[in-house]
Order: structure tokens, then sequence, then C-alpha cells
């Protein structure tokens, strides 16, 4: 694997107004902490990601949890340096080598072949913003419902301490 195509592999996320600080390739995901680059002591830039100061996961990580589900890129920021590599994909299970050896200047032996990458990630990014919107407000519903039969089965419970029976009947 070339840098060329190491970085085509990061997808569309990765060209034109790249922002480094992006945690998820993948997802287009901006990390909320502004974390340093270490290698430069200073906000990263485009470059640090060509001269492999940091990178994004290669590994190839299944689109649902379907059985033969195909696969796209983990895309998670990592310093390159780290002892560990990716926090889900560290480089001890494999994963990862070809960047390293990149950084290292070694001959590139990767473990794995990248996933294709990510298919229209602005699109993506305009849907997964709806659907986080969604799936919070289903959240909420569902918790607004728990809570409900929280209290109905607590009221419940009194009732029946307080001999349920007598109560029913005077409302009746």
């Amino acid at each position: 694997m070339t840098p060329d195509q190491l970085f085509a592999s990061y997808g569309e996320g990765f060209k034109g107004n790249f922002n480094p600080h992006t945690r998820n390739v993948r997802s287009g995901k901006i990390s909320s902490q502004k974390h340093h680059c270490k290698r430069c002591e200073a906000p990263p830039t485009k470059r640090c990601y060509i001269n492999f100061h940091i990178a994004f996961c290669l590994h190839p990580v299944p689109v649902s949890k379907e059985k033969d589900a195909p696969t796209m890129i983990c895309g998670e920021r990592f310093a390159v340096n780290s002892p560990q590599g990716c926090y889900t994909h560290s480089y001890a299970n494999g994963c990862n080598e070809g960047i390293k050896n990149m950084k290292l200047g070694k001959e590139d032996k990767v473990v794995e072949e990248p996933a294709p990458a990510p298919v229209a990630p602005v699109v993506k990014k305009i849907l997964t913003k709806e659907q986080r919107r969604l799936s919070e407000k289903m959240q909420r519903e569902s918790w607004k419902v728990e809570a409900a039969s929280n209290r109905a089965s607590k009221v419940k419970g009194k009732l029946t301490k307080m001999g349920g029976s007598k109560l029913k009947n005077e409302l009746k």
C-alpha cells in the first residue's frame, strides 16, 4: 500500500476542506476535545496525517450486525507513535501495521485489506444528524414511558398494600 492508496482509503472525508480535528473519517464526527499533535506539539493539520503523526484506523468493521454484512473502515483517529494504535483495534492484534510500517519507512506488510471507502460522507453526515436527532427523541420518549410505567407500578403496589379491593369498590 502506498501513501496515496492509504489516503484514498480514508474516502471523501479526507479530501478538500478536511477538518484536522475529525475524530472519525468514516462518520465525519469532529472531536469535541481539541487534542494537539504530540509530534508537532501544536494543533493538528492535514500535514500531521500526511507525515503519519496521526492516522485513521483501517481495520474493517461490518456496517450492520447481519451475517456477511459488507465492511467499512473503522475510521477512528489515533496517534501513529502510540504504543497501542487505535483504541479499539490495537497494533498487538496486528491492526494498522501498514500505517506503522509506512511511518517507519519499512516495507509494507499489511495484515488486513482496507475496507471500501465510505460512500458520500456528506450525505451520510446529514443522515446521521437526522438519525441521531430521531434516536435521541425516541430515547426521551422511551424514558417517559418507562417512568410512567414505574409510577404505575408504584401506585399499584400502594393500592395493594392499602387494601386495593376496598378502594376498587369505592371507585365503582
